[in-house]
């Protein structure tokens, strides 16, 4: 009796700790490299690259700045922002981003396609203080 009352007790946090986290179905690719800091806080960036479609694949681009974790700690979203510029209008299909520079890969470039007419075009995003970003068009 003992026994199948401590399994009774048990059995809710098994099954807590299995549960899927629900992921948003529109996420495509996501990318996590780079280091940042700002004041007494560092960590990643993270970029999102979320969208699709059948005839005009279109997809949008963010970055995130997450704190690092520790023991104690889970890493923590700081900042996370669209790219504006390129998700306005939304019609690129757009590939992971590279590291321009080495370590710590504070700028990226990243190629995309337009939907509607196929052109490729390269873009080059240089990283700041969380939430701040620069953009140009490299191609």
């Amino acid at each position: 009796m003992k026994s199948m009352l401590l399994l009774l007790l048990c059995s809710p946090l098994m099954v807590n700790a299995n549960r899927i986290v629900n992921l948003d179905t529109d996420t495509q690719e996501v990318w996590s490299g780079g280091y940042w800091s700002h004041g007494r806080s560092e960590g990643i960036y993270r970029f999102v690259v979320t969208g699709g479609g059948i005839e005009h694949y279109k997809t949008q681009l963010f970055v995130q700045w997450i704190a690092i974790g520790t023991d104690s700690f889970k890493p923590e979203v700081i900042s996370s922002v669209g790219i504006q510029a390129l998700n306005q209008d939304s019609v690129y299909a757009f590939r992971l981003p590279q590291c321009v520079d080495a370590i710590p890969c504070n700028a990226i470039k990243i190629e995309a396609t337009n939907s509607y007419d196929l052109s490729q075009h390269q873009f080059r995003i240089e990283l700041r203080s969380p939430g701040k970003y620069s953009f140009e068009k490299a191609s």
